[in-house]
Parts: C-alpha cells; structure tokens; sequence
C-alpha cells in the first residue's frame, strides 16, 4: 500500500497557520475494481462493457491515447476527464491529454 502526503493548514492555537501533515493511505493496485473508483455509473458500466473491469486495464487503454478509450461506446470526454482526475487524485501518474 502506498501513502501520499497531504498538506493541511493547521489551526492549532499556538501555531495558526502552520502546516501540517497528514499521512493518508492510498491503495494504488492495478487489481482494483472500475467500480471502486468513484466513477459515475454510467462510464463504469461503459467501461465493463467495453472488456475494462480493473484500474490497470484502464491504464492500459490510456497509455493507447485518449482516442482509444474514447472508441469504448459510453464513455465520452467528460467520462474520460473524469476518470482521469479520479486516478490523479489516487496518485497514479495521468497526462492532460495523450495522443494515440
């Protein structure tokens, strides 16, 4: 399991404004399931459709380039904006845009 660190103003009284971290633990497994990942419902039954059940089959589809996981019927730009903000903010490495 992998932790990301996180940086939050702290409010303590005798440190106001003083940064604080906390450790927050993330599970970065490309074993784990579409459906775990806070995607709407409908780019998740897209995605089973199209043959994409885990987060690492979704990575692979990416590093093919946007236009190819676009070709999965349902999963439109906003599914695939979405998607990959979800898998950024779980620390996995996702470009802007990726050219087929």
């Amino acid at each position: 399991m992998f932790k990301q660190l996180i940086s939050v103003l702290g409010t303590r009284s005798e440190d106001a404004g003083a940064k604080m971290l906390f450790e927050i633990p993330i599970c970065k497994s490309p074993d784990r399931a579409i459906a775990d990942r806070e995607l709407s419902a409908r780019a998740t039954e897209a995605l089973k459709k199209g043959g994409i059940d885990t987060v690492g089959q979704l990575l692979e589809k990416l590093n093919q380039g946007d236009d190819a996981v676009l070709t999965i019927t349902g999963f439109g730009r906003t599914s695939l904006t979405a998607a990959k903000k979800k898998l950024r903010a779980l620390g996995y490495d996702i470009s802007e845009t990726t050219a087929a």
